[in-house]
């Protein structure tokens, strides 16, 4: 039965992981298209408590992953430890993001410069960063399910990064204007 429920516990930690990345995302490209600095700073709000749910997620990714992976008696396989490998791997691109975009916030709520602002907010790392860690995520998740031997495991990431680094790339050649958030918030009144 503790077999059973880590399996469930670990597939929930990764839908929670791959949610997180998704409301990142949303909450970047929201952000990015902003009219004025309120609705920037409503976007930055949203994704307040994600580095909770993304540490938490990936602690629990790691351990129950382990447990399961000794269960399996398969650590002396490739494929596990490939994953481990990239799964910490995401985490720095994570915390820096996180300390970029809440940069962005205390500009935001310090009616810093928007132009500053906006230059904040195009910076390519912030990009680059969702990419890799939702391309390399899911290598992680298809190492998980086909179990390949040491070569393929070792492309399936590089692959996954590389398709990471090539979507960002794609991603900001399209740019992105902010010259709206220089232009004073509406009053309610």
């Amino acid at each position: 039965m503790l077999y059973l429920t880590l399996v469930y516990v670990h597939v929930l930690a990764a839908l929670l992981l791959a949610s997180a990345f998704a409301v990142e995302a949303l909450s970047l490209w929201r952000m990015r298209r902003a009219r004025n600095a309120s609705e920037a700073i409503l976007w930055v709000e949203f994704t307040g408590k994600l580095p909770i749910v993304v540490g938490l997620s990936g602690l629990v990714l790691l351990f129950s992953g382990g447990y399961l992976t000794a269960r399996m008696a398969a650590w002396s396989l490739a494929w596990p430890k490939v994953a481990v490998v990239a799964l910490v791997l995401i985490a720095p691109f994570g915390a820096i993001s996180g300390k970029r975009i809440r940069a962005i916030r205390r500009m935001l709520l310090s009616e810093t410069n928007h132009s500053a602002v906006a230059g904040a907010l195009n910076d390519r790392f912030l990009t680059l960063s969702l990419n890799l860690r939702l391309w390399i995520f899911s290598g992680i998740v298809l190492l998980m399910t086909a179990r390949p031997g040491g070569a393929a495991s070792l492309v399936i990431i590089a692959v996954s990064a590389t398709l990471g680094l090539l979507s960002a790339a794609i991603g900001s050649r399209r740019g992105v204007g902010l010259t709206a958030l220089d232009a004073p918030a509406p009053t309610r009144g």
